[in-house]
């Protein structure tokens, strides 16, 4: 009998699938996940695993062979977003809707839980034919990116040392049965800004008098926009998303400042710093060329490097995809989206998939983070499988 047999899987899944439909229905935001944290940590106890916690509701969750070896991480993140969760998807009524109004699993993190709770069970079935630790990452409040330091705290913190890290996140523009383990970049970074320019108050009826930050501000944007076509390097997409520009509180006062918040993505890493720089020396000089001045707030709780897979580790992966689903399953795709995932090369290199969950027959594949979102239950089989059979790989090989 093979390992991924004796693992029972299939027993698993039929488990996980409950359990997503309960996560679903009883989302919670960030930092907030405690029904959530608490849940899982019972089926962790349930199967004798020692608990490490944040101050929060993060948790680590371990897994000790007791056989000298590797030690492989495998991470979900637990949180929902504020979002009031439409009755229907793309073609029909939801089985399972939220029932905490305001609150939606509108990004899949509730099949990230099951898919994680789920290679779990099936891994410690066959605890006495691997080596090593497997420490099962349960990280809070991935939306807002708070999550993140407290669990690199954590593990740091620990004895724990890591020869490599696994994670997953299911893509509603990618098919059922199919995924993504590519080396390399498979989602962007993230450098979230805030422009603050200040100009000088003045009377409506005199702006010669004042120095108007709208008008600045609008000047910034546009010279952004010349910027972008003839300054970052065309072989390398970086994609700049403005979001807010607030200013003025009264049509007749013309205010003494304004302000511009958005985003950048990035596959390249110095592609993306050198694009902000742009960024800067565009909004400093045209903001003094008008006589007012620019503060810069980069967010740095924000700042989300590109989640790139390690070579060896994506091969890995791709080999476990093959040996469950055949090579058909595998495609190439990239992702425009950030993750926190890609802080975790701060410990140990790193593999992420993409897993798919669209189908048109049960509705799936509305965008993330909008109110049809929906995910398709058979994507379980093939999050679960993929964690599984990585895991045995990277830990007997």
């Amino acid at each position: 009998m093979g390992l991924m047999e004796k693992a029972n899987c299939q027993q698993a899944i039929r488990e996980m699938t409950d359990l997503r439909h309960y996560l679903h229905e009883h989302p919670e935001r960030s930092n907030q996940e405690h029904q959530t944290s608490d849940l899982l940590k019972g089926y962790c106890r349930d199967m004798n695993l020692e608990i490490l916690e944040t101050a929060n509701t993060g948790f680590v969750a371990i897994l000790d062979t007791g056989k000298p070896g590797k030690t492989l991480g495998l991470r979900t993140d637990l949180d929902a977003l504020p979002i009031e969760e439409d009755e229907y998807n793309l073609n029909q009524k939801k089985k399972y809707v939220s029932k905490n109004p305001g609150v939606m699993h509108a990004c899949g993190h509730d099949g990230h839980m099951s898919i994680l709770v789920g290679a779990m069970k099936s891994l410690v079935n066959i605890k006495s034919d691997l080596k090593g630790k497997i420490v099962f990452i349960f990280e809070e409040a991935e939306e807002n990116n708070s999550g993140i330091q407290p669990m690199i705290d954590l593990l740091k913190e620990s004895d724990l040392h890591f020869d490599a890290i696994y994670g997953n996140h299911v893509a509603s523009f990618i098919e059922t049965g199919k995924i993504v383990a590519s080396p390399g970049p498979v989602m962007a970074g993230q450098r979230v800004f805030t422009f603050t320019i200040k100009g000088k108050s003045g009377h409506g009826s005199r702006p010669d008098q004042a120095v108007n930050p709208i008008f600045v501000g609008s000047q910034i944007l546009n010279a952004w926009a010349n910027a972008w076509v003839n300054q970052v390097d065309v072989t390398k997409t970086v994609t700049l998303g403005v979001g807010q520009f607030h200013a003025g509180d009264a049509y007749n006062i013309i205010p003494s400042k304004a302000s511009i918040s958005g985003s950048m993505r990035f596959f390249d890493q110095e592609a993306g710093q050198k694009a902000f720089n742009i960024l800067q020396e565009v909004a400093q000089h045209t903001a003094w060329a008008h006589k007012a001045s620019v503060e810069i707030d980069d967010h740095p709780q924000s700042l989300l490097p590109v989640v790139a897979n390690d070579e060896e580790l994506s091969q890995l992966a791709r080999q476990a995809i093959q040996d469950q689903f055949g090579p058909e399953a595998l495609v190439e795709e990239n992702w425009f989206a950030s993750e926190s995932f890609g802080r975790y090369r701060e410990l140990a290199p790193i593999c992420f998939c993409l897993i798919g969950i669209q189908n048109d027959q049960v509705g799936s594949g509305s965008g993330h983070h909008t109110e049809a979102f929906d995910f398709d239950d058979k994507a379980l089989t093939y999050g679960i499988k993929t964690m599984a059979q990585f895991a045995i790989n990277f830990l007997t090989q």
